[in-house]
């Protein structure tokens, strides 16, 4: 499959991409266990979503004077390079912009690609951060029932700014929190039974840890959902 760039540039040799597989079990707090895509699709729609972006007619930029030196172009194959490697991590799973930005410093492009891709890949809506935290925030606190800290962490390790990170746990209320601390520490509590209550309670506060969850709620809940 190919795709096309701007006039002067040869077509693009889409590669294909491996499918990431994850082994099933019980889901620990680090584990970040996502469906497979569909590569193909993905890829698909990956390509629909910039080709109005790719094709798109370059303006060369105003010169200030006539004196004024032009600016070397960046290389068409260095693009090229940038772009597959952009669609290759975008079609695994969302990506941050610095975890994009990080892959392409990775292959050994100049500053003036990675940042040329980056703009390439904006405009088109591939990335956008905002959104990618907030369904991750969804994701890992509301659907796997993590706790604020953990959740956190793991945005850090998405290498989401400070900022990016503030706003998406504001999503966050106390008073939902606590309810998920309730419901995930009683799930759990029921897989314990059969075991000592000495037992019992520190696997729960481990596994409550791991979570994100911790403080003197914590040890309220424990007492209350062992009984």
């Amino acid at each position: 499959m190919t795709q096309a760039f701007a006039k002067g540039e040869r077509d693009a040799e889409i590669i294909a991409f491996p499918v990431a597989r994850h082994s099933t079990g019980e889901t620990s707090s680090s584990a970040d266990v996502t469906p497979e895509p569909d590569t193909h699709a993905v890829v698909t729609a990956l390509r629909a979503a910039t080709e109005e972006v790719v094709n798109a007619p370059v303006v060369p930029p105003a010169r200030e004077s006539s004196d004024a030196p032009a600016e070397a172009p960046v290389a068409p194959k260095a693009l090229r390079k940038a772009h597959n490697v952009s669609l290759h991590a975008l079609a695994t799973r969302g990506q941050s912009r610095a975890e994009i930005e990080k892959r392409l410093a990775g292959k050994e492009l100049s500053q003036d690609v990675i940042e040329e891709e980056m703009d390439r890949l904006m405009r088109a809506g591939l990335i956008d951060d905002d959104a990618l935290a907030a369904d991750l925030v969804e994701k890992w606190a509301v659907r796997e029932g993590m706790g604020r800290h953990a959740v956190a962490s793991k945005l850090r390790q998405r290498l989401f700014s400070g900022e990016v990170i503030e706003t998406a746990l504001a999503a966050l209320g106390e008073e939902e929190e606590s309810e998920r601390l309730e419901e995930v520490a009683a799930d759990r509590a029921r897989k314990l039974q059969g075991l000592t209550h000495a037992v019992a309670k520190r696997r729960l506060e481990a596994f409550l840890a791991r979570k994100g969850y911790r403080g003197s709620e914590v040890r309220e809940v424990i007492a209350r959902v062992l009984g």
